[in-house]
């Protein structure tokens, strides 16, 4: 079928350009412009973008030929004209200036056919089709998730943001794949300087930097929905034994424990026997039922070792 496309194309073109006649070719090029265009549109009313992609190539391709084969024309034209008479060098001049014209008109052409071909690439990668579901997906999850919660049931409304973030980040992750394998491929063909490069490095950073913000969304909405259980020991334990308490309080008085040795009491204890004292106490703490009897053992333990009842009372001031 492309080769047919482009014998077709090939007669027209030969079949115009056999006539001279420059305004068959501005006939042609609007003609074909215009084709390609409903071409399009109608492809794209259908759902069939990748198709609608190719019939823009295909026409731009033919149009491009068609500026070509003009462009030709046109420079034929100029050959023989005697540039010192005054009327042929007005027309050389016309010439020229009408070729300049159609030069412009065929670099955009190029240039549409260009974006028309990435267009198509992105299209038949399977990025279009991710990017589309992961928009649907986002607020057909957003809208539920309102829902629930408009209706007073916050944990159902966050069970519903947390599936759709993992959902997205599903998503974004097959996405990051396709990108990072097209930015591989433009440094290959066009080099890490180019446009392209450039363009499709940021596109690539950008899905990166999603992803890190929808994991630690996921990461702190799974943490509400999912707090650490606290068992009936640890209830008795920390609330009313306050053992968690007296624990952190034994670190604290080791601390000072250990600077109180050093200035009033080196000749009674050195400072490199505290961290045995310091464990003992933290055993005595775990094993005892009450943070009265902790306290008791402690200065117990302390008087044992020739500590004064005013280096006790500094120690649990």
């Amino acid at each position: 079928m492309k080769v047919e496309n482009e014998m077709a194309t090939r007669i027209s073109v030969d079949t115009i350009a056999a006539t001279k006649s420059l305004s068959a070719f501005r006939s042609s090029i609007s003609a074909a412009t215009n084709a390609w265009k409903a071409n399009e549109t109608a492809l794209k009313n259908s759902g069939q973008y990748a198709e609608a992609a190719k019939a823009r190539i295909s026409g731009l391709n033919e149009v491009i030929e068609l500026q070509k084969a003009k462009i030709s024309e046109l420079k034929s034209r100029q050959e023989g004209l005697n540039l010192s008479n005054k009327d042929q060098l007005e027309t050389w001049l016309k010439l020229d200036k009408d070729i300049s014209q159609a030069s412009k008109q065929l670099a955009s052409y190029e240039v549409q056919v260009n974006r028309a071909n990435s267009t198509l690439k992105y299209q038949t990668s399977g990025l279009a089709e991710l990017q589309t579901s992961f928009r649907r997906a986002q607020e057909s999850s957003r809208a539920y998730a309102n829902s629930l919660e408009a209706n007073g049931n916050k944990v159902a409304a966050d069970r519903e943001r947390l599936s759709g973030l993992r959902s997205s980040l599903e998503n974004l992750s097959k996405q990051h794949a396709i990108q990072r394998k097209e930015l591989n491929e433009l440094a290959q063909t066009e080099g890490k300087l180019s446009e392209a490069y450039r363009k499709q490095k940021v596109r690539y950073d950008e899905t990166s930097a999603s992803m890190g913000r929808m994991k630690t969304q996921a990461k702190e909405l799974s943490a509400s929905l999912n707090p650490p259980k606290t068992t009936a020991w640890m209830y008795i334990r920390n609330n009313i034994l306050k053992v968690d308490e007296a624990e952190k309080r034994v670190l604290n008085t080791g601390s000072r424990m250990k600077e109180f040795f050093r200035s009033g009491f080196a000749g009674i204890m050195t400072a490199n026997a505290l961290p045995m004292i310091t464990n003992q106490l933290h055993q005595i703490v775990v094993n005892g039922t009450a943070a009265a009897k902790v306290g008791a053992a402690m200065e117990a333990r302390w008087k044992n070792i020739g500590v004064s009842s005013n280096g006790i009372k500094q120690l649990t001031a």
